[in-house]
């Protein structure tokens, strides 16, 4: 029985730990309204964001100007719209650095 149990707790833990957040559309959504002036911090983000170079589900592009569009975001250090954590587990969505085609895929 103890096992069980034990087996059971490092199942629910390990399916916590690797990011088991929700659907994939309910990720695109979150993805989607992630745009504008970024602030990347390590504590008490916004958003917890995976980098990954295939697959994401938004592809980022970094501008100066007019981050008026999802994927577009410009790097600030305050005065931010959003801040990002990066993240290896646990993240809220997943981006992809791209120089074209920015957006939620």
């Amino acid at each position: 029985m103890f096992k069980k149990i034990l087996l059971w707790s490092c199942a629910f833990s390990m399916l916590a730990l690797c990011g088991f957040a929700g659907s994939d559309s309910d990720r695109k959504a979150k993805a989607a309204k992630c745009y504008g002036r970024i602030r990347i911090t390590n504590i008490g983000a916004d958003y917890r964001v995976k980098k990954v170079s295939i697959g994401a589900d938004l592809r980022v592009e970094i501008v100066k100007l007019a981050a008026n569009a999802p994927g577009r975001w410009e790097i600030v250090e305050f005065a931010e719209d959003y801040s990002v954590e990066f993240v290896e587990l646990g993240e809220d969505f997943s981006v992809e650095f791209v120089t074209i085609a920015p957006g939620v895929q």
